[in-house]
């Protein structure tokens, strides 16, 4: 029974003493005593003492103590006192500098340079419109060459046009030649065209003169620009019709009419068309020897002859 009681009462004690010991445990760690807090650090202090250079250098040199006998020593004497002296304030004695002096010790001027810019943004802005520069002058020249080019190319497509044209007038006149011999029959028995062959003396060597066989191509191409069939029906490829047109210096048709109609009536009304629309015609040249030509024309599905 009594061993029950010391058992009942020890646990308290140990608990509270635990207790005891934990608080003080964090009362020093928290607050530590005085003699574990750091010692104060003192600055560290260095005396100098100043000297003035001139006093040093005016002060006479000490005396070389030569080795001899030793002075023999004398009985003291009275000590009389020292005369009182007015003290008279130094004057600091500066040295002499002579203007050759000055000059030599003046320092050389120094070139001032213009500073340089280290400065990223700006160097890759004066990077940026230099390669700007580099790429729109770049792009002049490309298109300076290509509008060479594009001029060569013109000039050449207009030469070998002009050539084409020669060509095909040169070969237009032969074809034209051959069909007016071929054909001059067939139109000049007609009565009509018997009188608008007679232009000025025989018609067959008028007609076969180079300056009148070039305008006739060049009417023969005018009036071929209007000549156009709509596709509303299958045209007969052996349709022809005969027109007879008389033409005047500055272009313009005094006279016109059909030679010989075809079959077709709206064949017919679309030859008429067509030398309506292709009026006028182009002048005659300055040399062209006649005021007044008279020109057959054959009109066929697949074009004019």
């Amino acid at each position: 029974m009594r061993d029950n009681r010391l058992r009942s009462t020890g646990w308290p004690l140990a608990i509270l003493l635990a207790f005891i010991v934990h608080v003080m445990t964090l009362a020093l760690a928290l607050f530590p005593p005085a003699f574990l807090a750091n010692s104060p650090m003192l600055p560290d202090i260095q005396t100098v003492e100043l000297i003035n250079v001139l006093d040093l250098a005016i002060k006479p040199a000490a005396k070389p103590i030569t080795a001899g006998a030793p002075p023999q020593l004398e009985a003291p004497a009275k000590i009389a006192k020292p005369p009182i002296v007015a003290k008279t304030p130094q004057i600091p004695v500066h040295p002499v500098v002579t203007k050759a002096e000055k000059k030599m010790e003046r320092p050389p001027a120094l070139a001032v340079k213009e500073p340089i810019s280290y400065n990223p943004v700006k160097q890759r802005e004066e990077a940026l419109k230099k390669i700007e520069a580099r790429v729109q002058e770049r792009f002049n020249n490309e298109q300076l060459l290509k509008s060479r080019l594009e001029q060569l190319k013109a000039i050449n497509n207009k030469q070998v046009s002009e050539e084409k044209a020669r060509e095909a007038a040169r070969s237009a006149i032969s074809k034209l030649k051959d069909l007016y011999r071929q054909n001059s029959s067939k139109i000049v028995k007609q009565p009509s065209v018997q009188t608008a062959a007679a232009v000025s003396g025989s018609a067959s060597k008028k007609l076969l003169d180079d300056k009148q066989v070039l305008y006739w191509t060049s009417a023969l191409m005018h009036i071929q620009k209007f000549w156009t069939l709509p596709d509303l029906q299958g045209w007969d490829k052996t349709l022809e019709a005969v027109y007879v047109i008389s033409v005047h210096r500055e272009g313009g048709i005094k006279k016109k009419y059909f030679e010989r109609k075809s079959d077709n009536i709206f064949f017919n009304t679309f030859v008429e068309k067509a030398i309506k629309d292709a009026d006028p015609l182009p002048a005659f040249p300055a040399d062209f020897p006649d005021n007044e030509m008279e020109i057959g024309l054959i009109f066929h599905p697949a074009g004019l002859l």
